[in-house]
């Protein structure tokens, strides 16, 4: 916010404000509610094959899945994950609510989310440095493995950002989703650096799968309007 003001001034702070709507001001609320059910399902289904992929290839002790997807308990947490994630609340402002557009409006649509992406991985490159643990080439395999991640996430959320006008709130839920703190995708029990990289492997699996469908069907508009 306080790049926001310092650049864009009182205006550039009502665009931030603006953006905390569910669908763009005058958008059809069939269609907002039908792109949030499939960013929802969407994000949902991911983090469901990452915990299949877990189940099938990681040993019993090494991983537990028993998720149960109708308790309360689920339910109120996955809202929690959706708005309230603190990461997701915090960050989302500079990185689809001011940086996405700012890109957009230079670049398109594609190349803005791989740029934005590899800032974003550029961002959490010092909460991950304790994988240096376990050496410098595992290390720089699990960054790559990182960095991919970040990208084709970035990627599947211009989609959906896009699709409802640009609105900050939907970046916010699904990056809270895809954090995942309800274990839709399961819990490791293990911190080997093969177990480590597999899951990162398993989280990257279905993204890539959606990505590049989304790139495909939008041929790389992944949403973007002429109005935006």
């Amino acid at each position: 916010m306080v790049v926001v003001k310092i650049a864009y001034g009182q205006k550039g702070l009502a665009d931030l404000k603006n953006r905390f709507r569910f669908g763009k001001k005058g958008m059809k609320w069939q269609h907002t509610i039908s792109v949030w059910g499939t960013c929802l399902f969407t994000f949902s289904a991911m983090n469901l094959a990452t915990g299949a992929l877990n189940q099938i290839v990681l040993a019993p002790g090494d991983f537990t899945w028993n998720v149960n997807l109708f308790s309360s308990d689920f339910l109120v947490g996955f809202l929690i994950a959706m708005f309230l994630d603190a990461g997701a609340v915090f960050e989302e402002n500079g990185w689809r609510g001011f940086t996405l557009p700012l890109l957009q409006s230079r670049f398109n649509p594609l190349k803005a989310s791989i740029v934005l992406g590899l800032m974003w991985f550029g961002w959490h490159i010092p909460v991950k440095f304790d994988i240096f643990f376990y050496g410098f080439e595992n290390a720089l395999k699990l960054f790559f493995i990182l960095m991919i991640k970040f990208v084709l996430l970035s990627i599947i959320m211009t989609f959906f950002f896009n699709q409802v006008g640009g609105m900050t709130i939907i970046a916010i839920a699904m990056h809270g989703i895809s954090n995942d703190s309800v274990r839709l995708a399961g819990e490791i029990l293990s911190d080997s650096y093969t177990v480590y990289l597999l899951t990162e492997i398993h989280l990257v699996i279905p993204m890539l799968i959606v990505a590049i469908g989304l790139v495909l069907k939008t041929k790389g508009r992944l949403g973007l309007t002429p109005d935006q």
